[in-house]
């Protein structure tokens, strides 16, 4: 403890009192000795504080003076580092592999066939006619559509379309993938069109825009808000009066030629 004459008292009120607020003229002798104990450690330890060299942190110039702020001290970095062993080439090297070699080796065989396909681009066409909000939809008990449900179930057609590729693009040319969009899709869509083209073609026949409703990445992917489907891909459509189409040309920006076949 702490001991001061009167006089010292006296004279030290004033000050004690101004610098710690939590005192009232009423306080006793004892009260003040406690409060300058209190002070003088205060003080030494901001002392002890500014003699130390911190870490240059974040910036607090021009912020309202609140506190003392953060501080940042240094610590050493001891990464654990892992020793890198070099492997000697195998058989198994897979330099030059192509995603049909990794397939092959690791992938889950698909167990389809001719028939199944078949059946699922037949589905996706039904699908198209008799449209509901979400696919799932199409195997609830409410809603079920018997010429789907009874071929697929529902996980198998959703892997079978997520695992269909229409063909391999390591035998598809460079100049090829550059000069069509639509070139992973390319051979279905010739089948289509050499289907359409089988049609009779009757003496008058129109000539218009069609959208395919399609909300994924494309980059022919267009927008037309006078549409009833505006976003979609952009189709140049030869159909009879009855809605037949006849021929067609998907939208491809400036790469678009529509060949005419008189």
């Amino acid at each position: 403890s702490v001991f001061l004459s009167k006089a010292a008292v006296r004279m030290r009120m004033t000050v004690v009192m101004m610098r710690t607020p939590f005192l009232s003229p009423l306080s006793t002798a004892e009260d003040v000795n406690v409060s300058v104990v209190q002070i003088m450690q205060i003080e030494a330890d901001r002392s002890d504080d500014d003699s130390e060299e911190p870490t240059p942190g974040p910036s607090t110039q021009g912020q309202p003076n609140k506190g003392r702020g953060l501080r940042w001290w240094a610590t050493p970095l001891t990464p654990d580092l892992a020793q890198f062993e070099h492997e000697d080439e195998t058989e198994l090297d897979r330099n030059g592999w192509t995603p049909l070699n990794y397939f092959e080796q690791s992938g889950d065989p698909l167990n389809t066939s001719v028939d199944e396909v078949y059946h699922f681009f037949g589905a996706c066409i039904l699908m198209s006619c008799i449209r509901y909000p979400t696919i799932r939809m199409y195997w609830s008990k409410a809603l079920r559509i018997t010429a789907i449900t009874d071929r697929f179930t529902r996980d198998r057609f959703f892997r079978l379309r997520g695992s269909i590729k229409v063909l391999i693009g390591d035998d598809v040319p460079e100049d090829l993938t550059k000069r069509d969009t639509f070139w992973k899709v390319r051979p279905f869509l010739d089948q289509i069109l050499q289907g359409c083209k089988s049609q009779n073609r009757p003496e008058c026949a129109s000539i218009d825009e069609q959208m395919i409703p399609f909300t994924g990445a494309c980059p022919c992917r267009q927008y037309l808000p006078m549409k009833p489907n505006p976003v979609g891909i952009k189709n140049f459509v030869c159909a009879t009066a009855d809605g037949i189409v006849l021929d067609f040309d998907l939208y491809q920006a400036i790469t678009t030629t529509i060949k005419v076949d008189l």
